[in-house]
């Protein structure tokens, strides 16, 4: 009793799963409704940390929040790999700390006497600032299933610095000098050797900035659709950049707390214009890492719009659709469709019929040769004065005219893209799988003396309808006349 309970049990939980289940592959491929390949538009912004990537001597420095603003075009050559490119600006920052005394032996004054120069920075604190705009080449790679997935990127990118500027936010510089010539020691002379307090002081303390640097970039994270055009995505991402920024050469930077680098009146006189400016400073390779949110648009149709839009077309113009080829009624037979898979997913543009759905992907693809009706209707009237009979239980076919295929042939000959129905018939005398057998063979046996005579096999469509069709220009059954091949225009 206790295991046909558990069995009970088991039962209705999967009657209870299933169709859950079920309901929710029938979600997501309906909520999916779109060909994952073409063109996406991609909104992101991005936060984390960031630093200036710099080595610095005498001091440390701390990271600062980053920010990323960016607009990207991805155009997705399957549905997982793709290229994209796009624009985006960047921020970077980090604070500097730089403590304990720097020391300059060997100065002039003005008037000649040396003395030596020193730098006590008291808690000095100085926040720093890069705004870029970069230019992405990206490799996408994206794996989505249903309505959700996982995605990757790598970029290189192309930087350009905007803006870039320091503020000191504590502590204060202390200038010395000490003469050995008469164990002299100078402090807090007003416009020598002063004491540089905290001011909050702002400026531009990168002068040679690269005008252009490259920057690496990686992304990793997962996906989910929210709309039929629209995906959610979030991810973890890093990048450096690979190209040292700061061009200018370390013989070239000033001293701390210098105005100049020769041996003028003002020398020695404190001047300060930021820590990346000094010769404290080496390397300048910004980087960032955090989490990125974005927003994919996706651009082209989604499979209910291109049925709509061939719905209309059909519409419109009074067409359908038969296995791989599209009719206008009574006017135009358009072949040779690239790929026609239920409801037509993929298109091609009639730019010379239908000028509204040139946003449709592919239609049809509309041959050389337009056949207009009154040439399929010459074929017509050439076939219904003559018909292929044959003797009871035959199938060597009774040609009255004799010339009758021969007619035919040159028409489908000259007329290379025109198809034909080859439908064989048979009286009811028999059972019903016999007859079929035997129109077959008689459909088959007029079709081979067409190929004889020069006609391409994919011209003609070979059927067998048994007893079951009547004599299609009287539509009355006879035996006599049962006994047939019909030559029919594939518009017919």
């Amino acid at each position: 009793m206790k295991h046909c309970k558990n069995w009970i049990l088991l039962l209705l939980a999967l009657l209870l799963v299933l169709p859950l289940q079920a309901q929710r592959r029938r979600t997501n491929n309906r909520r999916r409704d779109r060909n994952e390949v073409g063109s996406f538009v991609n909104f992101s912004v991005a936060t984390g940390v960031s630093s200036l990537g710099y080595q610095l001597y005498g001091g440390r420095h701390y990271p600062l929040p980053a920010a990323k603003l960016a607009v990207d075009y991805i155009y997705y050559f399957t549905p997982t790999l793709g290229l994209g490119t796009g624009l985006g600006l960047s921020y970077y920052g980090n604070v500097a700390a730089v403590s304990g005394p720097l020391l300059y032996e060997g100065l002039t004054d003005y008037q000649g006497q040396t003395f030596t120069h020193r730098i006590d920075l008291n808690r000095w604190r100085e926040m720093q600032h890069l705004v870029t705009l970069e230019l992405p080449l990206a490799f996408h790679y994206k794996y989505k299933p249903y309505d959700k997935g996982w995605f990757t990127s790598v970029a290189l990118k192309l930087s350009v610095p905007l803006a870039k500027n320091y503020v000191n936010t504590s502590g204060d510089i202390v200038n010395s000098a000490y003469y050995p010539l008469w164990d002299l020691q100078l402090r807090d002379l007003p416009g020598r050797f002063e004491t540089v307090p905290f001011s909050g002081s702002y400026g531009d303390n990168i002068p040679a900035l690269a005008p252009l640097a490259c920057v690496g970039y990686f992304e990793i994270g997962g996906l989910w659709q929210l709309t039929k055009r629209t995906d959610l995505r979030v991810s973890a991402f890093a990048d450096i950049c690979m190209t040292n920024l700061y061009t200018k050469r370390n013989a070239e930077r000033t001293r701390l707390g210098f105005a100049g680098m020769g041996n003028s009146a003002h020398d020695y006189m404190p001047a300060y214009d930021g820590l990346i400016g000094t010769d404290l400073v080496r390397g300048l390779h910004p980087w960032s890492a955090g989490v990125k949110v974005a927003t994919t648009l996706y651009c082209q149709l989604t499979e209910q719009q291109k049925r709509r839009k061939v719905r209309e077309f059909l519409k419109e113009y009074d067409a359908y659709i038969k296995k791989d080829t599209v009719y206008i009624r009574d006017t135009v037979m358009i072949e040779n469709v690239d790929t026609v898979v239920s409801y037509l997913t993929r298109v091609d543009t009639l730019r010379s019929v239908v000028h509204e759905v040139d946003t449709v992907e592919r239609v049809v693809q509309l041959t050389d040769t337009v056949y207009i009706r009154e040439q399929v209707a010459a074929l017509d009237s050439l076939l219904s004065e003559a018909v292929i009979w044959f003797r009871f239980d035959e199938y060597v076919p009774i040609l009255e005219p004799a010339d009758i295929l021969d007619r035919v042939v040159e028409m489908l000959q000259t007329n290379p893209t025109l198809r034909v129905h080859v439908n064989g018939h048979a009286c009811d005398i028999g059972t019903e799988a016999y007859n079929r057998v035997l129109a077959l063979r008689r459909a088959k046996a007029v079709a081979e003396l067409m190929r004889q005579k020069g006609v391409r096999p994919e011209q003609m469509i070979v059927a067998s309808f048994g007893a079951t069709e009547p004599f299609r220009y009287n539509k009355q059954h006879q035996r006599a006349k049962d006994r047939r091949v019909e030559i029919i225009p594939f518009a017919d």
